[in-house]
């Protein structure tokens, strides 16, 4: 893993964008020497310098890049910067947006709080997570995931009833206030 005062030496990181930007290097940071190591730093700054870093979108919405040839993710490279420490945990973006990586959206957070704030998934036809129409007994259920168990909350003549339940059971469970909200 690179240092986190290497990382802060070739990236810049806007705190209220979450924008990461490539730094000029100077000649010193080029294995050549003499005149190789001035124009490889001239090249590489006319390159790069001031441009975007680190900017590669993953499908699963996440940026990446690498620095001298390892693989870092956004976030983590941002929350590193900022901070001066890799996170020890997992990077939760608090509003769901995977490419937001300004300061007030993350936080470093271990996976069972992770999961407690987690989007809606796209197949969720209730509109409500943890709510589901059960068709055998032909009303609504809800459910939540406590401790890696699923927990069944009960039988619903209304998704609004199921909903209400389901509410109730996060916020007796400690999750976050954006859990099941869309993407």
């Amino acid at each position: 893993m690179i240092d986190v005062e290497t990382l802060r030496a070739l990236i810049a990181y806007d705190a209220e964008t979450g924008l990461l930007t490539w730094i000029s290097r100077p000649e010193s940071m080029f294995p050549q020497t003499g005149r190789g190591a001035a124009s490889a730093a001239k090249a590489w700054n006319n390159k790069w310098a001031g441009k975007p870093a680190l900017n590669s979108l993953r499908s699963d919405g996440y940026y990446e890049g690498r620095v001298f040839r390892e693989l870092v993710l956004s976030h983590r490279a941002a929350w590193a910067i900022q901070t001066g420490e890799w996170p020890e945990g997992q990077i939760d973006h608090i509003n769901h947006v995977r490419s937001d990586n300004r300061i007030v959206n993350l936080r470093v957070v271990p996976n069972a709080v992770n999961a407690k704030n987690m989007s809606r998934r796209r197949t969720n036809t209730s509109g409500v997570q943890g709510v589901y129409w059960h068709r055998a007994a032909n009303s609504w259920a809800a459910c939540i995931t406590i401790d890696g168990k699923t927990k069944h909350l009960g039988l619903f003549g209304s998704v609004e009833l199921a909903a209400a339940a389901r509410r109730r059971a996060e916020r007796r469970h400690g999750y976050h206030p954006n859990h099941g909200a869309a993407a």
